[in-house]
């Protein structure tokens, strides 16, 4: 396992995490993140990361990765939000 800490401008810190070839696993604590525009950071990771390896990107609660938030195609451009339900 290789992980990587990235700290995006805003103070948006990810931790990457290479558990398998084909995927990357990040994390963030969400208590960390305490305006819109650390949030446009985050979508603007995701987004470039989606098109520099031309992958899905998604978004899930940790641990959950049956339940996305939100997904990013860069095939198609197409993002999707989901709802969390309880």
């Amino acid at each position: 396992m290789v992980v990587c800490c990235l700290s995006i401008k805003e103070h948006l810190a990810l931790h990457c995490y290479f558990y398998k070839w084909e995927e990357i696993e990040c994390d963030l604590d969400p208590r960390n993140i305490s305006n819109e525009q650390q949030i446009s950071r985050l979508f603007d990771f995701i987004h470039t990361i989606g098109q520099q390896l031309n992958k899905p990107i998604v978004l899930t609660p940790e641990n959950a990765s049956w339940a996305p938030l939100f997904r990013f195609d860069p095939t198609t451009g197409k993002e999707e939000g989901f709802c969390l339900r309880s």
